[in-house]
C-alpha cells in the first residue's frame, strides 16, 4: 500500500517527464493483473491521478492513464468508483481545461463503456453520452467535431471479443441521444439548396459523417433496433444524391461506404434501380482515385451479401457491359496490383459472390470458371500470409459447394483438390537456369 502511494506521488512529478513516464508504466502494468486491480480499486487517490495524468503534455503518460483506468472499469466495483459523484466533478474539470484533454477524456470513456457492463450502465445515468451528441453538432469548433465522430467511428469498427458492450453502447448513442437524428440532419444538409450558414465546416465535416454512418451499419446486428433506427432517418436518399451529384473524392468515398452499411439491413431495392446510379456506381469503381474504387468495390460485396442480392449481382453484370469487358478479368487484374488495399477489396467482392448459388453460376459462367480456378490456384498473385490464406479458404470454399460440380468442368474440380492438398503455403520452385560467365 505504502509503494502503490509512492507510485501515485510520483504520477504528479511535475518537473521531471520520464519520472512520470516511469510511475504510470508501473501502473498500467499493475492495473494487467487481477490482483493489482483489486489493489488499485481499493485505494482513494489512484483514480484522481490517472483523472489528472489524462492531461499530461506528454503521450505515454496520458496514454497509459487512459489505459489503466479502461483496466480498473472491468471490476465493478472500480467502475463505480470512477463513477461516483467526487471524480465526476474532477474529471469534469480536466475535460474543460482544453479540447484535446476532452477528446481524451470522451476516449477513455467509450473505451471503459464498450468493455464494461458495469461502467455502461454508470454511463447512462450521467450526461456524458449528450455532451458527445452535442461535440458531433457543434457548428463553432470543428476539431472536436472531427474528433468526436473518429471516436464513435472507432467503437463501430472495434473487435466485438474485446469491446463487446460496443453495440448497446452505440445502440444508446444513437437511438436514445438521438444521435441518428442529429447524422440524418448533416447529411440532408449537405446537399439542400438552403445550406444553414451558421454551420461553415460542413463541408469538412459530412465525408466523416458518411463514414460513421456506415461503419455504424455495418457492425448493426441484422434486424437490430438500430439498424431499423438508420434505416427510417432517409439516410440512403441522401447519400444517392451525394454519391451521384458531388465531384468530390472525399464525399463520393464516405457516401459509397454509407450506403454499404445501410444496404446491409434494407429490403428496397428502388433506389438502386436506375440507370443513373448503376452507371454512377460503374464510374467510381473503375475510378482513377484509389480510395473511391476502394470503397465502391467494398460496397458492391455489401449489396450481393445484402437482402436484396440481386441488385448486387445486377451491378456486378452492368460493370461488364460499362467496361466492355468481364469483371473477372478487371478483378484478377486488379488483385495483382501492389496496393493491397485494393486486393483486399477484390478479395471482399469475390467471398460474397462464392457464399451464394447464383453467384457461383455468375463468376464461373461460360470461360469465367478456367480463369477463376487460373487465378486461384496460382501462389505468385498474392506473397502475403494473409493473402494466400485468403484464397486457400476460397478454394475450400468453392470445392466444398455443392452446386460447384455444376458449374465447373471435372478438370478444374481435380486441380482445386490437388491445390487443398498441398495448403495454402506451398512454395513452387521456379527452375533456373545455369551459365557461365566470362
Amino acid at each position: 500500500d505504502k509503494l502503490l502511494t509512492y507510485i501515485i506521488e510520483a504520477t504528479k512529478d511535475t518537473e521531471n517527464t520520464q519520472v512520470r513516464i516511469a510511475s504510470v508504466a508501473v501502473l498500467r502494468a499493475i492495473s494487467g493483473t487481477v490482483h493489482g486491480v483489486q489493489n488499485m480499486v481499493s485505494h482513494p487517490s489512484v483514480f484522481e491521478a490517472l483523472i489528472l495524468g489524462l492531461k499530461d503534455s506528454t503521450d505515454a503518460v496520458w496514454f497509459s492513464c487512459k489505459e489503466c483506468l479502461i483496466q480498473l472499469s472491468k471490476n465493478e466495483n472500480g467502475a463505480k468508483e470512477f463513477f461516483s459523484l467526487s471524480l465526476q466533478k474532477i474529471l469534469r474539470d480536466t475535460a474543460n481545461s482544453s479540447t484535446h484533454v476532452s477528446i481524451r477524456v470522451f476516449e477513455t470513456i467509450l473505451g471503459m463503456a464498450s468493455r464494461s457492463e458495469t461502467a455502461l450502465e454508470q454511463l447512462k445515468k450521467t450526461n456524458w453520452f449528450q455532451l458527445l451528441a452535442n461535440c458531433i453538432k457543434n457548428e463553432e469548433d470543428v476539431l472536436i467535431r472531427l474528433n468526436s465522430i473518429e471516436l464513435v467511428m472507432e467503437i463501430a469498427r472495434a473487435n466485438r471479443s474485446s469491446q463487446p458492450y460496443a453495440d448497446q453502447l452505440l445502440l444508446s448513442l444513437f437511438k436514445n441521444y438521438n444521435l441518428t437524428a442529429i447524422v440524418s440532419q448533416i447529411i440532408k444538409a449537405s446537399h439542400s439548396d438552403e445550406i444553414d450558414p451558421s454551420d461553415p465546416y460542413i463541408s469538412f465535416v459530412i465525408p466523416q459523417i458518411l463514414l460513421l454512418t456506415g461503419a455504424v451499419a455495418v457492425s448493426c446486428p441484422p434486424n437490430s433496433e438500430l439498424a431499423e433506427s438508420l434505416n427510417s432517418a432517409g439516410i440512403i436518399d441522401s447519400a444517392l444524391i451525394l454519391m451521384t451529384s458531388s465531384s468530390d473524392p472525399q464525399v463520393i468515398e464516405g457516401s459509397l461506404c454509407c450506403l454499404g452499411g445501410l444496404v446491409m439491413h434494407s429490403n428496397n431495392s428502388e433506389p438502386f434501380s436506375t440507370e443513373k446510379f448503376r452507371n454512377c456506381f460503374a464510374k467510381h469503381f473503375f475510378a482513377a482515385n484509389e480510395s473511391v474504387k476502394i470503397a465502391a468495390a467494398g460496397t458492391l460485396a455489401r449489396f450481393i451479401l445484402s437482402p436484396i442480392e440481386e441488385t448486387g449481382f445486377q451491378l456486378y453484370e452492368y460493370l461488364a457491359s460499362y467496361s466492355k469487358s468481364p469483371t473477372l478479368d478487371y478483378l484478377i487484374r486488379a488483385s495483382k496490383l501492389e496496393n493491397y488495399q485494393i486486393t483486399d477489396s477484390v478479395y471482399s467482392i469475390i467471398s460474397s459472390i462464392l457464399k451464394s448459388k447464383e453467384g457461383l453460376k455468375i463468376i464461373t459462367a461460360t470461360d469465367n470458371g478456367q480463369k477463376l480456378v487460373n487465378w486461384l490456384i496460382d501462389r505468385n498473385t498474392d506473397s502475403r500470409k494473409i493473402g494466400k490464406e485468403v484464397k486457400f479458404s476460397f478454394v475450400k470454399e468453392l470445392n466444398s459447394h455443392k452446386d460447384h460440380t455444376i458449374c465447373l468442368a471435372s478438370n478444374y474440380q481435380s486441380e482445386l483438390k490437388v491445390f487443398l492438398i498441398h495448403g495454402p503455403y506451398r512454395q513452387v520452385a521456379e527452375p533456373e537456369v545455369a551459365t557461365e560467365q566470362f
